[in-house]
């Protein structure tokens, strides 16, 4: 099923299909193959320590306020702000306290989030009312998530994060230099750009003023100061793009050429020089763009400062990995686990 929700967009909270922008990292460590001593069954374990890290994420200190109701719907179904909470925290197991605090503060973040909660509370009634749960397929899976809960929990309390030390400056300094050659970053840009929103699902009458709108915008910036600074006012002015407006339309810093979902904004910028003011770009799906180039870093080997956090978490999330591991084939060996290879043997051949 796929929710529909309004056009604000938080880039702190992923309930959305941003499109045009894929976060705001500015390379991948996805294809960076760190040793380990546990091999196979070390990988096994990843569903559940994801999952745990899910569940850690959701738990949330009470406070004032978590018991008001913020939707609810004629069958007395109700969301609190509390559920919202934690269902922002179960959606976003990677994003920090402070930062889900902050993010929650949108009125329209906070509206969305409870349309989800509530679109799946009256689902889950539509699933009890036509007796849903009393099917076998759908007990398996119940039962399946269970296991996987009960994994989670297990390692979790067992093998918790804060018991694995945070790696040396000297283990992160080592895994960089030999991976270095492989940590590779692609062409990064620094960018603001001011946006009008119009999509096809528009009238016409209103998509030919969104077009005299970004038209009238591109030409006094064309004519006038074409500064950041000058850049950064107008978009405060005329942006339609909630997530940059305030910021005078900056995406934040360098960002990954690549990250940016649109062909049509990557082909326009990279044809572009540092200062430049595009032209309007139009991106269909979404609506006009004017984009400035503020810097443009060259395609190479990624720094250790680039990398250094990364890379930290990147080996913590392996010793815990193993440490878990540990924990694991030490429960096996004290319930004396065994897997019968010739029974294996037989049905295999």
């Amino acid at each position: 099923m796929i929710l529909n929700f309004p056009d604000h967009r938080n880039p702190d909270l992923n309930i959305y299909d941003r499109g045009w922008v894929k976060g705001k990292h500015t390379h991948t460590l996805e294809d960076l193959k760190m040793s380990n001593k546990t091999g196979f069954k070390l990988r096994l374990l990843t569903m559940t320590v994801l999952a745990g890290s899910m569940l850690a994420s959701a738990s949330l200190y009470a406070a004032p306020g978590d018991e008001t109701v913020v939707a609810k719907a004629n069958n007395n179904i109700t969301v609190t702000y509390g559920e919202v909470k934690k269902l922002a925290a179960m959606m976003n197991p990677n994003i920090t306290a402070d930062k889900l605090a902050d993010a929650l503060k949108s009125q329209k973040d906070v509206q969305n989030i409870a349309t989800v909660a509530l679109q799946r509370k009256l689902l889950v009634e539509e699933a009890k009312a036509k007796k849903i749960g009393d099917k076998a397929d759908v007990v398996e899976k119940v039962e399946t998530a269970k296991t996987e809960i009960y994994l989670s929990a297990v390692l979790e309390q067992a093998v918790p994060p804060s018991s694995v030390a945070n790696p040396t400056e000297a283990e992160i300094h080592d895994v960089y230099e030999k991976n270095k050659a492989r940590l590779k970053l692609g062409k990064r840009v620094d960018i603001s750009w001011i946006m009008v929103r119009a999509t096809p699902e528009d009238d016409a009458g209103l998509r030919k003023a969104q077009k005299i709108k970004i038209d009238e915008i591109a030409n006094d910036l064309k004519t006038g100061n074409k500064s950041k600074e000058s850049f950064a006012k107008t978009a405060r002015l005329g942006s339609e793009d909630p997530n940059t407006r305030d910021k005078g339309g900056s995406l934040g810093g360098l960002i990954a050429l690549d990250q940016l979902g649109s062909t049509e904004l990557k082909t326009a910028i990279e044809a572009m020089k540092t200062g430049d003011i595009s032209a309007p770009i139009n991106v269909p799906a979404v609506g006009w763009y004017v984009v400035r180039l503020n810097d443009m870093k060259p395609a190479g080997t990624a720094s250790y400062e680039d990398v250094k956090d990364e890379l930290s978490n990147k080996i913590k999330e392996e010793k815990l990995a193993a440490a878990r591991q540990t924990y694991v084939d030490t429960v096996i060996r004290n319930q004396k686990g065994n897997v019968d290879e010739a029974a294996i043997a037989k049905l295999v051949q």
